[in-house]
């Protein structure tokens, strides 16, 4: 059997170190758009949960590997721009809730050194796909091909097989953000519990976490197009952000100061509307060109993962003669946990940049009074 894996993000990555991993006599082949793995930035880090991305790696044998890229997250906290503590989510406790943080491009260097001899092919961007007699064909923009038994769409929002197979448009969120990292080693316990995300006044929002060796800061803004902010020069981005969170709650400003303006990246935010099947025949879809999402509820990565390893198995299962009627409950499988995280995710992001002053003085209130309730249950019983 020979499966053509269409992008060498995570997903597809995964995919391909699941079937090394479950299958090794699967002829496997990655097509990747970037020229090289080093082709556009990958400074970010994914947080990863024990019940999802980190039960996969330790499942494929790669979690040690990571070493001390992996970083445990203690809390997540929501702040308002003047510092007022709203809502904090623990994550730590049991196995399943863990969430440990890694970056990403140590996760796909763990990824790559799992999947040799598999060849990738780079800067093969694909433009579409045939149905075979016998299988399916991707096809190039260059104007190549390949031919194999399964195609898989691991090629993200934009994904030109989902577009030809569902034939439905990426949706802006109105949301874009401007990326940097800050090198510097300040102290504060907002940045030692884990995560902290910061909402604004004017409906904006600030991200931030320690990386092993920069601050990261992601501060997004409302925009009727990505290209109202990806087309400015990066010098002025940065300044703007400066000046619009110079009174926020340090470390905020602190942070933003000390930006590196050599990192500071553009990134729009889109997802599409939830899919209610993610294959057709031998084409799949899986990760962000099965449900693509916006970050806000930290999903994309886990479901990703998720995908990879139980389509391994799945293909891994046919060439031992699984009944084909398990294609269905897998698809099913994904394209459900996928439309809940694409909505979440979206209501997240709709939550969390209001413009509203009322609805923001509701917001908060909500926060607060989940925090209490969660502060009152999660307190020791008395001996």
């Amino acid at each position: 059997m020979k499966i053509a894996i269409i992008g060498a993000g995570i997903s597809g990555l995964t995919l391909a170190a699941a079937l090394r991993h479950t299958a090794p006599d699967i002829q496997v082949e990655l097509y990747e758009r970037d020229d090289s793995v080093t082709g556009r930035a990958q400074g970010y880090s994914l947080g990863l949960r024990g019940d999802a991305g980190l039960a996969v790696l330790k499942t494929l044998g790669l979690y040690q590997s990571l070493g001390d890229d992996i970083v445990t997250i203690k809390s997540f906290v929501f702040c308002t721009q003047r510092g007022q503590h709203l809502l904090e989510l623990s994550a730590t406790g049991n196995e399943k809730r863990l969430t440990q943080r890694v970056r990403r491009q140590a996760l796909k260097a763990a990824l790559l050194d799992a999947i040799p001899p598999t060849p990738i092919y780079w800067g093969q961007e694909c433009a579409g796909y045939q149905v075979l007699p016998d299988g399916v064909e991707a096809r190039f923009a260059d104007g190549t091909s390949a031919a194999a038994d399964y195609l898989i769409g691991c090629d993200g929002v934009a994904s030109a097989l989902r577009q030809q197979l569902h034939a439905d448009a990426k949706r802006y969120l109105g949301l874009t953000a401007i990326i940097g990292e800050a090198p510097i080693g300040i102290q504060h316990p907002l940045l030692d519990g884990g995560y902290f995300l910061t909402m604004g006044d004017d409906g904006s929002s600030l991200f931030c976490y320690r990386q092993p060796d920069s601050i990261h800061l992601s501060y997004v803004v409302h925009a009727s197009l990505e290209e109202e902010i990806s087309q400015q020069p990066h010098a002025d981005l940065l300044a703007r952000l400066q000046q619009a969170t110079r009174s926020w709650h340090a470390p905020i400003p602190e942070v933003a100061a000390a930006i590196d303006a050599t990192t500071v990246e553009v990134r729009g935010y889109y997802d599409r509307d939830p899919l209610q099947r993610v294959h057709e025949g031998r084409l799949w879809l899986i990760g962000d060109a099965a449900h693509p999402m916006a970050p806000f509820q930290g999903q994309g990565a886990n479901l990703g993962v998720l995908d990879g390893l139980e389509l391994a198995q799945y293909l891994a299962g046919l060439v031992a003669a699984a009944a084909p009627t398990e294609a269905e409950t897998l698809d099913a499988k994904i394209a459900t946990r996928g439309r809940k995280a694409v909505l979440d995710s979206r209501a997240a992001a709709r939550r969390f940049h209001l413009t509203s002053r009322l609805q923001q003085g509701w917001r908060n209130t909500g926060f607060v009074t989940g925090n209490t309730f969660i502060r009152l249950f999660s307190r020791p019983s008395p001996a």
